[in-house]
């Protein structure tokens, strides 16, 4: 992660035209949308909001379980055996999705949902 977030400072310092040893944790947020420990969480809630929507590809999409409990809109986190596929994009992602307020989870567009998941992660 310290090497992700270096080269992203990197990134950022050329964007903007900064300085090598000027701040840029502030900018970070302009381009990305939210602070990058929040990016992968972000982004896997998107994944799952568009696996859930579109019903594709239809292999993941079986996989997901819905909790009994429809007013939460959660998903039964998947059995995982491994190490990998507990950190894995799918394992987290249904994580994630857990965390998000339900008002968020029932947006229909993607735009809308976009919106309200990252206005979620950068308040959190």
């Amino acid at each position: 992660m310290d090497r992700l977030r270096i080269s992203l400072n990197c990134c950022v310092r050329f964007v903007y035209g900064l300085n090598r040893y000027d701040h840029v944790s502030h900018l970070q947020a302009n381009l990305l949308g939210c602070p990058l420990d929040h990016l992968y969480a972000h982004r896997s809630c998107i994944f799952l909001h568009k696996l859930i929507n579109t019903h594709s590809p239809p292999a993941l999409f079986q996989k997901l379980i819905p909790f009994r409990g429809r007013r939460l809109a959660n998903l039964i986190i998947p059995r995982n055996n491994t190490a990998t596929y507990a950190s894995s994009l799918f394992v987290r992602g249904v994580v994630n999705w857990n965390m998000l307020p339900t008002e968020v989870k029932r947006s229909r567009t993607e735009a809308g949902f976009h919106g309200k998941c990252l206005a979620f992660w950068n308040s959190f």
